[in-house]
């Protein structure tokens, strides 16, 4: 069938995007089962090809020229000529690359598919519009003179048009563009305009347009102006910016909320009085209950609470929990409010209170309310909020009762997502003294195990046994859970078992490395009762569904099985897992694994006879590693040389604890300082393997004996060290 049919004499492209999906699905089954589709791939090969010939008119036409619009679907949605070449280049590349139809590579081939992809690499229409803003980011970083004088704009222009009321859209838009270059301009000219802005916010004259600009400006110059201008005029903004907070409406709430919090980051808000703080915080609070549907005010209005309680000038604190707590308190049990909202702004009191200095005036007030809403809440968000705050509550000041187990009981699952981290920080924050209520922390815990159905809740209750186990805690634990019953089972069978079944499914940096951390402890401990405590195992394959693609109905008629092998087994399973884990990031190289460490180690695409380059063996890779990374021979020397100017910039390296620094993994300071994060897992895990071998602990040549032969090639090299040998332990 000629492909031209598919996009000429037709109303819609129907059959390229059924085609783009077939050759997708054709890439997910190579990948999946290579020796199957081996036999078949050379004429899928050249169907590509072919179609990438005939299709490219149709491509030019239509994206380099842009002569004609693109037709739609019979379902009226766009379909990109572009997705198809770019899924079929993927299926060529990843053939090409693994080697799957060496033999379909000849000269004729190779030089046609080299031809389409020059081909198909021009230019279109979106992209020359698009590469305009390349060109201005280049022209930025040459360091040539600017094209215009802004500054001289700044001095010489723009201030005859703040006196122009007459017309107020003018006369604001100027007060914005200066804010917005401020950092032009010399100090004693930006005290000027900032002191114009404040007669435009503290006049009774001014119109709307003019009013709002002002604030905007107003919060431009407090990021963008030095401290010495902002300073001494803070506390007039801010009383100008107070009497707005109750007569605007909710278009510019937002904006004034907005404009007080970059005040307040000013000098860490130090300018702030007492007497200011007394009126200020009723009014932001007081806008709260009309708006609590706006997520973006809603957390502005929290972080201005944190700012204004870490304020670090006597008395502060105190005012500001004095004003704010009650009033949080009567939203939270407010029977027709919403308790989440209110309970989100404690958060942001405790993240701006200072450490281990709460009060007791805090907690006396708030736990009776924030307690007894938990008890009787079923709103999810609220739920959610509260662990939150007990979390945060716990970071600066540990609670003295045994109660934090209590959560664990709730009927919602949802809530107890983030119960990992509060158990964590408290067992952080507590040191020997979490001993008297960890047989009821514990039993709570491992009880709630039995009807968890999430990989995200098992791991919240699993890990805080791990870091405990791994603190120091570990025969206290085990013990415990030796002495649990949990519907007729010991607590540690429970534990073990839902621990070994999921531990492959945890996430997080800190995360996975506690549970390798804690499952060598385990082991190590050597208790009898673990032995032959068996756990689930391996993948059973029936010799009847080898080769077979199994659907859901053939599913349920031959069930998957595992088998039941004895914990130290599955730990050292685990283990080895975790070790070629952490040697392989994301490709041969790192971490001082070479690939002649694995060279030796049967491939599963079936192509032995296929050569691959060798790669880099270390992590400091040069010029010519780079090249190859980017794509071999041909790439611009002045690519390699910004990509390695970026490599060693430290702003650029993603570090796990630069991730872990994203406000998305609710990680802080603390838990970066843990030691667990510089842990060389890799290290730690070659080491325990060398000493059971060692010292065959828990007898581990009979264990290493029931391992895979590759688990067995693992933990081989990780004992030796050698590159290839077949000698046992």
């Amino acid at each position: 069938m000629d492909p031209r049919n598919d996009v000429e004499s037709t109303p819609n492209w129907d059959g390229i995007a059924i085609k783009r999906e077939v050759i997708k699905t054709i890439d997910t089954i190579r990948n999946g089962f290579p020796r199957v589709l081996k036999p078949h791939l050379p004429d899928f090969l050249t169907a590509a090809l072919k179609h990438l010939t005939a299709l490219f008119p149709t491509y030019y036409h239509y994206y380099v020229l842009a002569e004609d619009s693109v037709p739609n679907s019979s379902e009226d949605e766009k379909i990109e000529l572009s997705q198809f070449a770019s899924s079929t280049l993927d299926l060529l590349a990843n053939v090409a690359r693994n080697g799957g139809a060496k033999t379909w590579f000849d000269q004729s081939n190779v030089t046609a598919l080299i031809a389409e992809v020059f081909r198909w690499a021009e230019m279109t229409t979106d992209d020359v519009n698009t590469e305009f803003h390349s060109l201005i980011y280049i022209e930025g970083r040459s360091g040539q003179p600017d094209p215009i004088n802004v500054k001289q704009l700044l001095v010489d222009v723009v201030p005859n048009l703040l006196s122009l009321s007459e017309f107020p859209f003018l006369q604001g838009r100027a007060f914005v563009f200066a804010s917005q270059f401020a950092k032009l301009l010399p100090s004693e000219l930006a005290g000027n305009y900032l002191d114009a802005v404040i007669q435009v916010l503290e006049s009774q004259d001014g119109s709307i347009p003019v009013k709002v600009s002002a604030i905007l400006a107003a919060k431009g110059f407090c990021k963008n102006s030095g401290v010495s201008t902002v300073v001494p005029r803070a506390p007039r903004i801010c009383k100008c910016i107070e009497g707005f907070v109750q007569i605007t409406t909710a278009d510019t709430l937002t904006l004034i909320q907005e404009t007080l919090s970059a005040l307040l980051s000013v000098q860490e808000g130090q300018w702030m009085t007492v007497q200011l703080a007394e009126s200020l915080i009723p009014a932001t609070l007081n806008v709260m209950h009309n708006n609590i549907r706006d997520p973006v005010l809603m957390a502005t209005i929290s972080s201005i609470l944190g700012q204004l309680a870490a304020v670090p000038i006597p008395g502060m604190y105190e005012v500001v929990i004095s004003h704010a707590v009650p009033i949080l308190c009567q939203a939270i049990v407010q029977p027709d409010g919403s308790p989440a909202a209110a309970i989100d702004q404690v958060c942001g009191l405790l993240e701006g209170a200072p450490q281990g200095k709460l009060g007791a005036n805090f907690m006396n007030t708030l736990a009776p309310c924030l307690f007894g809403a938990m008890k009787t809440m079923e709103d999810r968000d609220g739920i959610q909020a509260g662990i939150s705050a007990l979390t945060l509550i716990v970071k600066k000041r540990l609670p003295s009762t045994g109660g934090v187990a209590r959560p664990l009981y709730w009927r919602f699952w949802f809530g107890l997502l983030f119960i990992g981290d509060l158990i964590i920080q408290i067992i952080r924050n507590a040191g020997d003294a979490i001993l008297p209520i960890l047989p009821e922390l514990l039993q709570a815990m491992v009880r709630r195990m039995t009807s968890a159905k999430t990989a995200t809740f098992v791991q919240s209750l699993v890990i805080p046994f791990a870091f405990l186990i791994h603190s120091g805690h570990r025969d206290t634990v085990l013990g415990l859970l030796e002495s649990f019953d949990v519907n007729g089972r010991s607590g540690l069978n429970v534990f073990i078992n839902t621990w070994c079944e999921n531990a492959e499914t945890f996430q997080g940096y800190w995360n996975t490395r506690v549970n390798s951390l804690a499952l060598i402890d385990v082991f190590m401990s050597q208790r009898p009762s673990l032995q032959n405590l068996l756990v689930k195992g391996d993948l059973i394959i029936d010799p009847g569904t080898e080769g077979v693609i199994m659907t859901r109905s053939k599913t349920r008629a031959v069930p998957t099985q595992f088998t039941s092998i004895p914990f130290p087994l599955k730990a050292l399973k685990l283990l080895l897992h975790d070790l070629q884990t952490e040697s392989e990031p994301a490709s041969l190289g790192y971490m001082g694994i070479k690939e002649s460490d694995v060279a030796d180690l049967d491939s599963d695409d079936g192509d032995e006879e296929w050569d691959t380059e060798a790669t880099a063996e270390a992590l400091d890779v040069g010029s010519d590693d780079l090249t190859r990374m980017l794509g071999g021979h041909g790439v611009p020397p002045e690519m390699v040389g910004i990509v390695a100017e970026m490599a060693a910039t430290p702003s650029m390296r993603s570090t796990p604890t630069q991730f872990e620094r994203d406000p998305l993994y609710d990680t802080d300071g603390e838990d970066l300082s843990d030691p667990i994060y510089q842990v060389d897992l890799r290290d730690c895990i070659i080491s325990f393997v060398r000493g059971c071998a060692t010292q065959n602990t828990s007898n581990f040549s009979a264990i290493v004996d029931k391992l895979t032969p590759e688990e067995i090639m693992v933990a081989r090299k990780a004992v030796t060290g050698e590159q290839n040998g077949s000698e046992s332990f």
